[in-house]
């Protein structure tokens, strides 16, 4: 930026002076430069899962066959999620729902009217 040369004036300005122009800090500027050389890493934020998402969703599989033939048809995920809770397995409740999901493993939706929204 600082090495650059005007196409029209055919000048080569500073950085303080471009920054200046554009109304940016030169320690913004900076710190994009900064950003940008580095490379990117997204990290989940808290602990790491005990378990991967395969193994976990193993358990799932066998938490619902044993439902199954149990006689309970369409579990949904807070069910799996006790279940497995019970069994020791710690693990987000949001995260089976999601797992339950992107497999198609998830219970039928409720039907019919919610309360409170019968017409009168």
């Amino acid at each position: 930026m600082s090495r650059a040369c005007s196409v029209s004036a055919r000048r080569v300005y500073g950085k303080a002076r471009v920054c200046r122009l554009w109304g940016v800090a030169r320690s913004t500027h900076y710190a994009r430069q900064a950003a940008a050389e580095r490379p990117v890493q997204v990290q989940r934020r808290g602990r790491k899962p005990g378990l991967a998402d395969e193994a976990l969703l193993e358990k799932i599989r066998e938490v619902l066959s044993e439902a199954e033939a149990l006689g309970f048809r369409g579990e949904g995920y807070r069910k799996i999620w006790a279940r497995l809770r019970f069994r020791g397995i710690p693990v987000w409740k949001e995260r089976i729902r999601r797992l339950m999901r992107e497999h198609g493993l998830a219970g039928p939706a409720p039907h019919g009217q919610r309360p409170g929204t019968a017409d009168a």
